[in-house]
This record gives C-alpha cells, structure tokens and sequence, in this order.
C-alpha cells in the first residue's frame, strides 16, 4: 500500500532514512565529521517535521508486509524525471 506520510509517521521515517544512507556513508566512507550534511547525519524528525510543514513536497511510505515501511520523497517540481519509474509511477498515480 502506498500513501501519504503522516506526522506519526516521521520518527519511524526517519530511523529508515537515516539507515538506509548509513551503508552508502560506510562504504564510502563518510563521516559525521567529514559529511555532516550527508543524509545518514542529517536527517532529523525535526527537518523532516519542517519540511512537511514549510516546503511543497509531498512525502509517501511505502507499506509491505513482507519488508516493513519503504520511504519515498517526491519533490513535486521533479515530478517528470520519476514518472519512468514503475514505484513512482504508482506513488504519483494514487
């Protein structure tokens, strides 16, 4: 099921985030100290709070059974580029 992220959500969304782009910051060997804007350091409750409240971009999870919650952003103005995507394609047609 895929639909739009609600504030409950957030703290959840965030843990996956921030897990997710650890392995990538691992490998590459990124750092809080040499990356701290780097999406496995950056990302907080409280951005991802500001951005649902200040910016035009449209949040959605991913729900699966199998595999948990799958998070996806959207920029609304980047819209096009996705729309080759099979999951965006489902994300944007909802």
């Amino acid at each position: 099921m895929i639909r739009e992220v609600e504030r409950d959500d957030v703290p959840v969304c965030v843990d996956i985030i921030r897990n997710s782009f650890k392995t990538v910051a691992d490998e590459f060997g990124f750092t809080l100290d040499n990356a701290p804007r780097f999406t496995a350091f950056a990302t907080t409750e409280e951005r991802l709070y500001w951005q649902m409240d200040n910016e035009p971009r449209r949040m959605f999870v991913v729900l699966s059974a199998v595999r948990g919650i799958f998070v996806t952003y959207l920029m609304m103005s980047n819209i096009q580029m996705w729309r080759k995507c099979m999951i965006m394609r489902l994300i944007i047609d909802h």
